[in-house]
């Protein structure tokens, strides 16, 4: 199980320019803008991110949660992952 994030990891996720809801001095109308407020009225609504990490193929994956995670998992074994509750999954739908 993974430890909690250290600060110095916090700090790092929070420069993303994508990490910030608004700023005093922005432009709620400005398009192309990197604050959420502004992608917000797009025609076309993009979420961005900078994953702090990257899957390989050879790892495991179990997700646990609702249909959001059975969604990924779906995903996951299309991309010929290894998600170890899969067969949980399946059973649960036998039942």
């Amino acid at each position: 199980m993974r430890s909690p994030i250290t600060t110095a990891e916090a700090k790092r996720n929070f420069v993303s320019p994508y990490s910030r809801w608004h700023r005093k001095d922005a432009l709620p109308g400005e398009l192309n803008g990197t604050l959420a407020c502004q992608r917000l009225r797009e025609p076309l609504f993009v979420p961005a991110m900078l994953p702090g990490f990257k899957m390989q193929r050879e790892d495991k994956v179990f997700a646990i949660g609702s249909c959001f995670a059975r969604g990924v998992e779906l995903a996951l074994i299309d991309q010929k992952m290894d998600v170890l509750s899969k067969l949980l999954s399946l059973i649960r739908s036998l039942q």
